[in-house]
């Protein structure tokens, strides 16, 4: 989300998606009877970034970087 070339919206997705993956993976440990089919639309911040790296992301130039 601080990144100043992604749009904030797609961070905001993919912070979305990662919570959605550390409680659906963690659910063995601590509530196994936990039900996380409602989990299912955290992946669509992925899929939107996908998709902004395909269309978006690589028109995108290299900044100037100063070497020594």
């Amino acid at each position: 989300m601080r990144a100043s070339y992604v749009p904030n919206l797609i961070g905001l997705l993919l912070l979305v998606g990662g919570v959605g993956y550390i409680i659906d993976n963690l659910k063995y440990f601590f509530y196994p009877d936990l039900n996380t089919d409602f989990l299912w639309f955290t992946y669509f911040g992925e899929l939107v970034f996908m998709f902004w790296l395909l269309f978006r992301g690589s028109r995108l130039s290299l900044p100037d970087t100063a070497v020594g």
